[in-house]
């Protein structure tokens, strides 16, 4: 004989508990998603992009660093490169590093030939906006997903 169990009451901490990872699983997803579309959007390229597009990618360097994580209390993902050494010859002025100096531009002292140091002006070659506002888009999508 088939039974069914009736109640009256809503185990609260269970009920969130599946809210929380479904929560979670859709900030991981989102992080994914946004990070593949940064890695895209850096193509293996020779030469300078224009301003206003992604960089190019000659060593790799930049598209292997970009990671992103989850802080599940705060409910938040970031995305975007990790911090590296600085083995080229580029010296942001501002203190900034590469990563930031290719997305929002600014001025960097670079060593030409005889040893020589010149101030260069970068205009920005922004990737990381142009992903997360994708992935705002998709953000709203993904939620949908979260049942109980």
């Amino acid at each position: 004989m088939i039974g069914i169990k009736v109640t009256a009451f809503i185990d609260q901490r269970k009920t969130l508990a599946h809210i929380e990872r479904k929560q979670t699983a859709v900030l991981f997803r989102l992080g994914g998603f946004v990070l593949s579309i940064m890695r895209r959007s850096i193509r293996k390229r020779r030469g300078s992009s224009k301003p206003g597009t992604p960089p190019h990618s000659h060593a790799g360097q930049l598209r292997r660093l970009m990671r992103f994580a989850v802080d599940k209390q705060a409910g938040e993902v970031v995305t975007g490169p990790m911090l590296f050494g600085n083995k080229s010859n580029v010296i942001p002025a501002s203190g900034a590093t590469i990563p930031e100096l290719l997305n929002y531009g600014g001025r960097a002292s670079m060593l030409v030939q005889g040893g020589e140091r010149v101030m260069a002006e970068y205009k920005p070659r922004p990737y990381v906006e142009p992903a997360q506002e994708k992935g705002q888009e998709r953000f709203s999508k993904l939620l949908e997903t979260v049942t109980l």
